[in-house]
């Protein structure tokens, strides 16, 4: 999941879900609310009975009630470049030329894009390993 988060931090337009629906998969892998996690095969789920004794956890996230908080309002949308049309954006177009494919955040992703998240971009995902924790808001 902490790769997943990495690389929908760097593409966020590519994904159809937000971040909060990867923490809520990894706050509830460990709660045991559903029998989704609770053995390690599918073959161990159906011989322990799971699906009969116990609720699924894609049910429950992608419940009508539940999606709609799940789901990105971007996706798919193309971030259009800032442009004034004057020198400064054609020294900031040949910083761009120069910047490998990946390098920026919040690039937009079509469906036939290969993601190449950037690796010294890579950032604590604080709502997974610090929930309880409040961080102060930058203002």
């Amino acid at each position: 999941m902490e790769t997943v988060w990495q690389v929908w931090l760097q593409y966020p337009l590519a994904f159809e879900f937000n971040d909060s629906y990867l923490a809520a998969i990894v706050a509830h892998s460990y709660s045991a609310m559903s029998g989704t996690f609770l053995t390690n095969s599918e073959k161990e789920r159906e011989e322990g009975n799971m699906p009969e004794l116990t609720s699924s956890l894609w049910t429950h996230l992608l419940s009508d009630e539940t999606l709609p908080g799940f789901l990105n309002p971007k996706y798919g949308q193309q971030q259009p470049p800032a442009s004034s049309g004057g020198e400064e954006d054609k020294e900031k177009e040949g910083d761009r030329k120069k910047k490998k494919e990946g390098t920026t955040l919040h690039k937009f992703a079509t469906p036939t894009t290969i993601l190449q998240p950037n690796p010294k971009q890579v950032q604590l995902w604080m709502q997974v390993h610090f929930p309880f924790f409040e961080f102060p808001k930058n203002s």
